[in-house]
């Protein structure tokens, strides 16, 4: 009899790049590759392997993931970790593009820029 999935939330393919960082003692920090996403978790194809309960730090282009490791698998030359997704910060380039505003806004004006 075949297996039924368990998971709540289905997985897409993704199959993109993310800079993968250790959160627990000295960190760590690969190049790896995103291969399957969902609301709660992720499949990360990574250059090293992860004793589970990692704490990791995702990095896309535009986006942040927090999450943990909870298994690592030997997938030929690589290893395939199982990341439950904890927290996800996106629109990073708006969120920096805003805080330089605000940054600019609440600075007082340069000696050299006021009128005598």
């Amino acid at each position: 009899m075949p297996c039924m999935d368990r998971r709540r939330h289905p997985r897409f393919p993704v199959n993109t790049p993310v800079r993968l960082t250790t959160l627990l003692g000295e960190a760590v920090t690969a190049d790896a590759r995103l291969e399957q996403l969902s609301g709660a978790g992720a499949r990360i194809v990574s250059p090293i392997a992860l004793p589970a309960g990692t704490p990791l730090r995702l990095d896309l282009p535009d986006t942040l993931l927090l999450g943990e490791c909870v298994h690592c698998q030997p997938d030929g030359d690589r290893f395939s970790l199982g990341v439950h997704l904890e927290h996800s910060l996106g629109c990073l380039g708006e969120l920096r593009r805003l805080m330089s505003a605000l940054v600019r806004e609440t600075q007082p004006p340069s000696p050299s820029s006021r009128v005598a």
